[in-house]
């Protein structure tokens, strides 16, 4: 059931101001999210949303997750200004698991989800533009203790230039594995695993973006929480 304060809360405040700056009407959002126009309206008066609906908000709405909460519990003290959100970009988190050992086999590239970065973190601290990272969750064990299965990995895709004791991803037929970079040979890659158990893996210095094996990015963040 949705719960419901006496006073208009400050997430209602947020929701209305947020919403006026995307040029969102009730059943904008209501669609967005998979509920009804009357509900979007109860919760600009001041109903609370249920739990099940807080990821699905926040996306739409293109905020941290957990600042949605804090709006929502009443720990916010501030409702942040427009040029807050501004300054957030979204980094696809893609369907298909990428495989920490045997390729795994690529089934689709829908979103998941989004992680949500701050515009200054992306360009300044990882050093790449928002449109080149991509999202892949870890399967698998061939990477640990550095990579764990459901860690995620963001990739910047078509970043290939090669460095030694870096993180690609690579395609191999139709699947999808994280290797590390060992060592650059005169005619040859060598990929290997953090997990001392498993066998490397070595290309041919032409072959590495042939039809079969393809190096599609590097690895530049790892987030163990998400």
């Amino acid at each position: 059931m949705t719960r419901k304060v006496d006073n208009r809360s400050d997430f209602a405040e947020w929701l209305e101001k947020r919403m006026q700056e995307m040029g969102l009407s009730d059943a904008d959002l209501a669609r967005k999210i998979g509920v009804s126009r009357q509900m979007v309206a109860q919760y600009r008066r001041g109903a609370l949303p249920r739990g099940d609906k807080v990821a699905a908000l926040a996306q739409a709405l293109h905020i941290p997750q957990e600042k949605l909460l804090s709006l929502i519990e009443g720990k916010e003290q501030t409702i942040p200004e427009k040029e807050e959100w501004e300054n957030l970009v979204r980094v696809p988190l893609v369907a298909p698991r990428v495989g920490a050992g045997h390729p795994r086999e690529v089934f689709s590239e829908q979103v998941d989800r989004f992680l949500i970065y701050s515009a200054d973190l992306i360009r300044m601290e990882i050093g790449f533009v928002p449109s080149q990272l991509v999202a892949f969750r870890i399967s698998g064990d061939s990477m640990e203790p550095t990579l764990r299965p459901g860690d995620v990995v963001i990739v910047a895709m078509h970043h290939v230039d090669l460095i030694e004791g870096s993180v690609y991803l690579i395609q191999v037929g139709d699947g999808l594995m994280i290797k590390r970079l060992i060592r650059l040979e005169r005619h040859h890659l060598v990929f290997g695993s953090d997990n001392p158990r498993y066998d490397k893996l070595i290309l041919q210095r032409d072959d590495h973006n042939q039809e079969e094996v393809r190096i599609l990015g590097r690895v530049i963040k790892v987030e163990k929480f998400v």
